[in-house]
């Protein structure tokens, strides 16, 4: 439900609320019918009139997605507890927390750049990738595991090497912005110390 929670949603409620509480008031001077169908009406007309002014679908949108990041939050945090307490992923405990604290670190200022390929990649890491070279190890027998360490941690630097590059590419765009901006702030106000008549 959603729905509710948006502003549109908030209006039906009100129509609704308010068709009830006229049924109520006037249920003695009314028909039965009248007074069933006063909550029905109002509550309709709210419905259309909520979603004429307030859209729904950009809030649901954001509810939505906000709630997404708190999923991939608590998938990297319990990825982390699961990494530093479980025995089977000692021999490689080292690059597994390292790549797990690269990718809290990152996983923020890929949200905060909005549907870029950079932030569908981070959380492809840790909703499938990072689990998923995990879970089928974590399955295997303990001859079989030990068998395949080296595979696991060149894979899991593999990982590094992806989240890395990603903070590179973030890094140069930051730094391209500021050269941009104090370009622009030196050419604005060069032109003002110039005399304007000689």
């Amino acid at each position: 439900m959603v729905w509710l929670r948006t502003w549109s949603g908030l209006v039906t409620l009100g129509g609704i609320v308010v068709g009830l509480a006229l049924a109520i008031i006037l249920a003695p001077a009314l028909p039965v019918w009248v007074t069933w169908l006063l909550p029905i009406l109002l509550g309709t007309g709210a419905f259309f009139l909520g979603r004429a002014l307030f859209p729904p679908e950009p809030e649901i949108e954001l509810y939505l997605e906000e709630a997404k990041t708190q999923q991939i939050q608590a998938s990297l945090a319990a990825l982390k507890q699961e990494a530093s307490s479980t025995a089977i992923f000692l021999p490689f405990r080292d690059v597994l927390l390292k790549l797990i604290e690269r990718l809290e670190k990152i996983f923020p200022e890929t949200e905060a750049m909005g549907q870029t390929e950079a932030r569908y990649t981070i959380r492809r890491l840790i909703v499938e990738d990072l689990p998923g070279l995990l879970e089928p190890y974590r399955r295997l027998s303990e001859e079989t595991r030990r068998a395949n360490e080296a595979l696991l941690r060149e894979s899991l630097e593999e990982l590094a090497r992806e989240v890395d590059g990603i903070y590179q590419l973030i890094e140069d765009e930051d730094r391209m912005a500021l050269e941009r901006k104090i370009t622009f702030v030196r050419e604005k106000y060069a032109r003002r110390r110039e005399p304007r008549f000689k």
